[in-house]
């Protein structure tokens, strides 16, 4: 990223890194902190609390969005179908071609894998007892 001086905060460092960089001069007035994402305070209350004490020090907190970078935490963005692609796959889920096969066509429509549990979801469960209602959602 750059910066001057970096503090690491992982689990084996009990905190010391953040202590030396809220409490011991590591963050000075007019500087910028900055941060792969706003998560890395910490978590909701946590995370409050210490962009309080990083702007009552006079410094600035800027996130540095590294698309190359992966995902370390938190959960997979849903995949959602579009009212085509929808269409298309509660067309398969209530055909009567074998649950693989669906799931398998569904795969390559989507481009990504498709679990039952996703079809049900989007569709219904596969013995049709919400079919009308689904398909009445859709439009």
């Amino acid at each position: 990223m750059g910066a001057e001086k970096t503090f690491a905060d992982y689990p084996e460092t009990t905190r010391s890194e953040r202590q030396d960089m809220l409490d011991r001069g590591g963050l000075r007035s007019g500087d910028t902190l900055l941060l792969r994402a706003m998560s890395d305070l910490g978590r909701s209350a946590e995370a409050k609390l210490m962009q309080r004490r990083i702007e009552e020090i006079g410094a600035e907190i800027q996130v540095i969005e590294d698309e190359s970078a992966p995902r370390t935490s938190g959960r997979k963005p849903r995949m959602k179908p579009t009212l085509e692609q929808k269409h298309h796959l509660c067309g398969l889920w209530y055909s009567a071609a074998e649950r693989q096969h669906v799931l398998d066509r569904a795969t390559d429509k989507m481009g990504q894998p498709v679990s039952r549990d996703q079809m049900n979801r989007w569709c219904g469960p596969r013995d049709g007892s919400q079919k009308a209602e689904k398909l009445k959602e859709q439009g």
